[in-house]
């Protein structure tokens, strides 16, 4: 194969992967909910504040309507949390959430906690990313 060749496979495997990535949100399955999110900012970047939108269904797909539903996450090779307070919305349609005020101020790997109330259960959700 020529380099020239092999460089084009690449780039369009790249395209591909960075593709799927924005077309197919992180999922994070629990015991009893399901969360699967979709960052605004493609790709994320660093010291950037953005939303990301918080689908929230039952292990049967059925939305949930959280009593309560808390955000945070930090850096636990660091020892410390995400450097904003982020804050969950309900956008009124059953099973469907905003989250404000997100922001990563460091490459490396990440997570986000996703605290739970409904149904008369409780449950964190953690979701890994590396930026």
């Amino acid at each position: 194969m020529t380099a020239a060749v092999y460089l084009l496979v690449c780039a369009t495997l790249c395209q591909a992967n960075a593709q799927a990535r924005e077309d197919h949100p992180y999922q994070v399955t629990g015991t009893y909910f399901v969360a699967s999110l979709q960052p605004a900012l493609q790709p994320l970047v660093i010291n950037q504040i953005h939303r990301w939108r918080l689908q929230l269904t039952r292990l049967d797909g059925s939305p949930v309507v959280a009593d309560r539903l808390q955000v945070n996450g930090g850096m636990p090779a660091h020892d410390h949390g995400l450097p904003t307070g982020p804050v969950a919305q309900f956008t009124g349609e059953p099973g469907r959430y905003t989250l404000y005020g997100m922001k990563f101020h460091m490459q490396g790997d990440w997570q986000i906690y996703l605290h739970i109330e409904a149904d008369d259960r409780s449950e964190v959700l953690t979701l890994n990313l590396r930026l």
